[in-house]
């Protein structure tokens, strides 16, 4: 039997297509050993890839300062290569920096939370109002300056107050500071009057008033409180941030009784503040400074209490609701997130 012929009888094989292997690139010296390149790693993420190529950079760049060649290598080491080599250890590193990285940012919150609220629990609401004004009394130069108290009003303060306020009422500014509000509701048309506790800035309030030609009342009153002389008013703006200087549920809501007592029912009463979310620090320096306070028999620390340049709290939507209906008003509109925290109630028909 010939070839041929027994190949015709031969079963026809389905034709494969054989694999090409692999193999590693020789070494340029024979004789040295051949180092098998495995898989490429796992898809890193971008900053460890960035990290392994900065580790070739300067290895790189150690390797031509050197005195070794780099042909006399075992050998080619190239930028793949590397990356083989480093990016398990890179992958390493990272997740030990944010380990790291999270352990620090605890002890930090921990100790903020600590030195929070040991001073909230021994300081006195008292001590806390006097701290606020000696802040305000020594760094008043920025709320004093003319292009400041010229510059008008906030653009959700214009809102809020185009929508609530009665036009050409007879409004009553507490927390006034030097002014700001009461040149900026004058020239919309309003009748004003404030009050503030700071003396350094009523002074500097009276002189811009007089400057401006305004005839307006800014007079002098405690903190946290409301002189008696004010007389009947269409609507109340308590300042830029100055409700949340006030320390103490208890203070806030007698502070908006009395603001409430020189209003007719709904008439409208606008605060302002910072907005504050509870999180593990503030919930750590209202539970040490409420243990504190609680062996000194005085009132609990709030969450959303805070130091910083004096006392401040940081309010959400139920506590400004809260506290309103408590002292008689009822909450109309809420703004925050988008712009600064504020809030206006509705002066209740009764109690």
């Amino acid at each position: 039997m010939t070839i041929g012929e027994a190949q015709e009888l031969a079963p026809i094989q389905p034709f494969r297509r054989r694999k090409k292997r692999l193999r590693p690139k020789e070494s340029p010296n024979r004789g040295e050993q051949k180092i098998k390149l495995t898989c490429p790693p796992r898809r890193l993420s971008m900053a460890a890839h960035c990290a392994a190529l900065i580790l070739f950079h300067y290895a790189e760049s150690f390797l031509r300062k050197s005195d070794l060649n780099r042909t006399s290598l075992p050998c080619r080491f190239g930028r793949r290569e590397f990356l083989i080599i480093a990016a398990p250890v890179v992958v390493m590193i990272a997740p030990l920096y944010f380990l790291i990285e999270r352990i620090l940012t605890s002890i930090h919150n921990g100790a903020t939370a600590l030195i929070q609220g040991l001073s909230l629990g021994l300081l006195s609401n008292e001590a806390l109002e006097r701290l606020t004004e000696y802040r305000y009394s020594k760094q008043s130069a920025p709320y004093a300056d003319e292009q400041y108290l010229n510059s008008g009003l906030f653009l959700w303060e214009r809102e809020a107050i185009r929508r609530y306020f009665p036009q050409g009422g007879r409004i009553l500014v507490a927390a006034a500071g030097a002014g700001r509000e009461l040149i900026a509701l004058t020239n919309c048309g309003f009748v004003v009057d404030g009050f503030d506790c700071c003396a350094p800035l009523i002074e500097s309030g009276r002189k811009e008033l007089s400057k401006h030609g305004i005839a307006a009342k800014l007079n002098y009153a405690p903190p946290s409180t409301v002189p008696k002389c004010c007389g009947d008013h269409d609507a109340v703006l308590v300042g830029f941030s100055g409700y949340m200087y006030i320390p103490g549920r208890s203070r806030r809501i007698r502070f908006l009784r009395d603001l409430r007592d020189f209003l007719r029912p709904g008439a409208p009463v606008m605060v302002s503040f910072t907005e504050g979310l509870p999180g593990r620090r503030r919930i750590w320096t209202a539970r040490i400074g409420s243990a504190i306070r609680k062996l000194r028999r005085a009132e609990p620390v709030e969450q959303g209490d805070w130091l910083k340049d004096g006392f401040q709290h940081h309010f959400d939507r139920q506590q400004i609701e809260s506290e309103m209906s408590e002292a008689g008003i009822d909450l109309m509109y809420y703004g925050g997130g988008t712009c600064y925290g504020h809030a206006v109630g509705l002066v209740r028909s009764s109690m």
